[in-house]
């Protein structure tokens, strides 16, 4: 999803109508702007949540293809996970 489909709440909008923000961000991520430059992303924890574990993967299978491909190995592999 581009940030410019997204529903856009101004700074102001966003300060003045939080309730509301809270309530669309559970539908869809809300796009904040501030002086008509977006600033901001806000999402679900859920999604939030989803993105990470997802997140997760992507280091996970990283760091299997850094091992296998004899760039690191397994400790050094698992000591850069471990710090991030």
């Amino acid at each position: 999803m581009s940030v410019n489909t997204m529903k856009t709440f101004t700074a102001t909008q966003a300060k003045q109508s939080f309730g509301e923000l809270i309530t669309a961000v559970g539908q869809e991520p809300i796009t904040i702007s501030k002086t008509n430059k977006d600033i901001a992303v806000m999402i679900s924890a859920e999604r939030y949540k989803e993105l990470k574990k997802f997140e997760d993967i992507l280091y996970g299978r990283a760091a299997e293809i850094a091992i296998s491909d004899g760039l690191l190995s397994a400790k050094q592999s698992q000591n850069l996970l471990d710090e991030i």
